[in-house]
C-alpha cells in the first residue's frame, strides 16, 4: 500500500464552517469520514485560537488518529511567525501557505521565506507554498527552484491555476516534482453562449483526469486532501447535506484509488 496519507481540507466543510461549526465537530467528522489528515486552514479561524483550546485540539487529533496540518493566507506582519507558533502547539508539520495575497511581488515572497528557513529548520516545519490564483505555476516553481531547501515545499492544487488560464496538466507538471502536500477535487466544464462553464463536481463525477494526476504525483508525497468548489444550494439543510454527501464520495473515491499516487505507467506498458 502507498504512504501517502489521505484527508481532508476544511475547505472541504466550507459551508458547515461558515455556518458555526467549530473545529473540534469538523475533527470529529473527519475521523467518522475516515481521514487520516485534516488540514485547519484560514476559514477555521485557527490562528486566533488561544494556547489552551490549542492543545485540547492537538489531544483531540491524537486520540483520533488524525495528523493535522496549518493552512495560511497571507504572508505579511506577523502572520508567518503566529502561524509557525501554532503549527507548533498543534504537532502539525506542515504549513501550507497561500503566499500571493494581495499586491506582494514574487522576489519580495522570496525573500520573506528565505528569513524564516533557519525557524522552520530548528522547528521541523515544512511550508509548502500552494499555487493559488496570482502566481503562475512557472512562477511557483521558480520561487521553490530559487529558495532551494528542503523545508520549502509545494500544496499542488491541479485545478486554482486555470485562473491563469493554466491548465491542470500543466500545472501538475511544472509543480509535481516539488510536492509534499497535494488537493484533489473534480470540476465540470460546458459551453454556455460564447464561452465556458466551469462548476465543482462529486470526486469522480466530473472530468479531471483524476488517475493521470495521482499517478503524476510525487510517491514521497506526504498527503492527499480532499477539497472541493460547491456552490450552495437553496437552504441551509440542502447545502449541508449535499456537502456531507459530496465529502463522503470523495473520501471513498480517494481510499480506492490512493495507491496510484506516484505509480506513473511506463510507455512500454
Amino acid at each position: 500500500m502507498n504512504a501517502v496519507k489521505i484527508g481532508i481540507t476544511s475547505f472541504a466543510f466550507r459551508y458547515r464552517a461558515s455556518y458555526g461549526a467549530s473545529i473540534r465537530e469538523l475533527l470529529d467528522m473527519a475521523a467518522r469520514l475516515g481521514a487520516e489528515v485534516f488540514q485547519l486552514c484560514e476559514n477555521t479561524g485557527v490562528l486566533d485560537i488561544q494556547a489552551s483550546e490549542l492543545a485540547s485540539l492537538r489531544d483531540q487529533s491524537i486520540a483520533l488518529g488524525i495528523g493535522l496540518e496549518l493552512g495560511i493566507s497571507g504572508i505579511g506582519g506577523q502572520g508567518l511567525e503566529r502561524a509557525i507558533h501554532v503549527a507548533g502547539s498543534l504537532g502539525a508539520k506542515i504549513i501550507r501557505a497561500v503566499v500571493d495575497g494581495g499586491s506582494i511581488t514574487l522576489q519580495e515572497t522570496i525573500n520573506k521565506l528565505e528569513a524564516i528557513l533557519p525557524t522552520l529548520e530548528k522547528e521541523d516545519l515544512f511550508l509548502c507554498v500552494e499555487n493559488h490564483f496570482r502566481f503562475t505555476p512557472d512562477e511557483v516553481a521558480y520561487l521553490i527552484r530559487t529558495l532551494d531547501h528542503r523545508r520549502i515545499r509545494v500544496c499542488l492544487d491541479p485545478l486554482n491555476s486555470l485562473a491563469k488560464l493554466v491548465g491542470p496538466e500543466e500545472t501538475v507538471r511544472l509543480l509535481a516534482p516539488y510536492a509534499k502536500t497535494a488537493h484533489i477535487k473534480d470540476v465540470s466544464i460546458s459551453r454556455k453562449g460564447a464561452g465556458w462553464v466551469l462548476v465543482g463536481a462529486p470526486l469522480g463525477d466530473g472530468q479531471v483526469d483524476l488517475r493521470g494526476y495521482l499517478s503524476s504525483l510525487p510517491q514521497d508525497l506526504e498527503s492527499l486532501l480532499l477539497e472541493s468548489w460547491m456552490d450552495p444550494l437553496e437552504t441551509v439543510e440542502a447545502t449541508l447535506k449535499q456537502e456531507r454527501d459530496w465529502v463522503n464520495q470523495g473520501m471513498n473515491w480517494i481510499r480506492s484509488h490512493r495507491t496510484l499516487v506516484g505509480h506513473r505507467r511506463r510507455k512500454d506498458e
